[in-house]
């Protein structure tokens, strides 16, 4: 499991801080801190990950996307042939 090094520091540093000023805290504060750790993670990975839907499909990926419409419009064609026999 990979672990953002950002979030392990943010979260030792609350613990310490917690510790430091409210050291009866400590006890119920842990468990959350623990548990925070995976979606503040996860979370952060996929903030820094490229947006695919930025991106713009070029003129080769334009033409596959009509074919493929052209293909699904001949098998519309042929399907509604076949059952109006």
């Amino acid at each position: 499991m990979w672990m953002n090094w950002r979030v392990i520091g943010g979260v030792g540093a609350s613990a310490v801080v917690a510790v430091l000023f409210a050291p009866g805290w400590m006890a119920a504060f842990a468990p959350f801190l623990v548990l925070a750790v995976c979606p503040i993670s996860m979370w952060l990975t996929m903030r820094h990950l490229p947006e695919s839907s930025s991106r713009v499909a070029n003129d080769s990926e334009h033409s596959e996307i009509e074919q493929l419409r052209s293909e699904v419009a001949d098998l519309r064609r042929q399907q509604s042939d076949r059952t109006s026999n």
